[in-house]
């Protein structure tokens, strides 16, 4: 995986029963960044009753993410916003948008996610299998 690395610095304090409070020295501290777009395998595949899908963004990004039936038929919104730059998750559980359980088959999955701040745009589908 390539990342980009972001630093930042925090403080401890100690606050005990009485009230009082110590404070540490700052320390410096490195966040990994992803460097591009990147929608994951979902995992389990197959699955039943729930699968998980990760994604990586390496910049604030308006993203899509929704699961489709092989007719091409949307069946549930998974992720639809503003989403910070960064390693996420998000669980299906097997349900369409109005709540309803869906068939065991074969759905895709698709992200397109448009970054904020240099307009990079990315998409890209996956296949998984519900099997009940």
């Amino acid at each position: 995986m390539a990342f980009s690395e972001y630093l930042g610095a925090y403080r401890l304090v100690d606050v005990d029963y009485n009230g009082a409070m110590g404070y540490h020295e700052s320390q410096i501290g490195m966040i990994e960044i992803p460097k591009q777009f990147k929608l994951n395998k979902n995992y389990p595949n197959p699955f039943n009753p729930s699968t998980k899908i990760d994604y990586e963004l390496p910049q604030n990004s308006k993203v899509l993410l929704e699961v489709y039936n092989i007719l091409g038929q949307k069946v549930k919104t998974l992720v639809d916003g503003v989403i910070p730059f960064g390693f996420h998750q998000v669980i299906w559980d097997g349900h369409d948008d109005h709540q309803s359980s869906v068939a065991s088959g074969v759905y895709m999955y698709r992200m397109m996610a448009s970054g904020l701040s240099d307009k990079q745009r990315f998409q890209k589908t996956q296949k998984m299998i519900l099997v009940k």
